[in-house]
């Protein structure tokens, strides 16, 4: 009878604890500024760090914005990137970094037939400042059509092979005024 009671409590026990245990979903990114304050006219960086690696044939594809705008973010390594905001005006500023996972082979294949068309629409505006015949005009501005509309559908299959892990939110404060120092 003791053993059954000594069992019993040592089962409630351990059902209390897995119960009041709490799991946190894993940390992907994190992200740090380069300084504990800013003031205006300053520039921020902002650090973002990849803890997690995926498997070989996915990565993680990083997308920033600042005050809702859009802000490039830089991959400096497989785990580190780097966003570097505008001149700073006075107030709150939010960052707000969202990390993707995505098949590797296949946004880099997007990526390159982007970039490949981009460079084709460069030519073909270089090509069409130096043509005078209206109907080669019509042609190259046609082709520059199609090309910008190959480019909005390989930017489309990109945001749809992407699957959204984590986003982190980062405040800084930018002061009014340099803070002054008395001697």
């Amino acid at each position: 009878m003791k053993m059954s009671i000594i069992m019993l409590m040592g089962m409630l026990t351990a059902i209390n604890s897995f119960a009041t245990t709490t799991t946190t979903a894993p940390t992907f990114i994190e992200v740090q500024t380069d300084k504990p304050s800013y003031n205006i006219g300053n520039k921020a960086i902002f650090s973002t760090s990849v803890k997690v690696q995926p498997q070989q044939n996915f990565d993680f594809f990083l997308d920033a914005t600042l005050d809702a705008q859009a802000i490039k973010t830089t991959r400096i390594t497989n785990d580190e990137a780097v966003s570097i905001s505008p001149i700073l005006t006075a107030g709150s500023h939010v960052f707000i970094i969202s990390a993707y996972l995505q098949n590797k082979q296949y946004a880099e294949g997007l990526n390159a037939a982007i970039a490949f068309y981009n460079q084709e629409i460069c030519d073909l505006e270089h090509a069409l400042e130096n043509e005078t015949d209206p109907e080669k005009r019509a042609q190259i501005q046609d082709q520059i059509i199609r090309d910008q509309d190959l480019i909005a559908i390989a930017q489309s299959e990109l945001t749809a092979n992407r699957r959204l892990v984590e986003t982190k939110t980062l405040t800084i404060d930018v002061a009014a005024s340099p803070a002054v120092s008395t001697k």
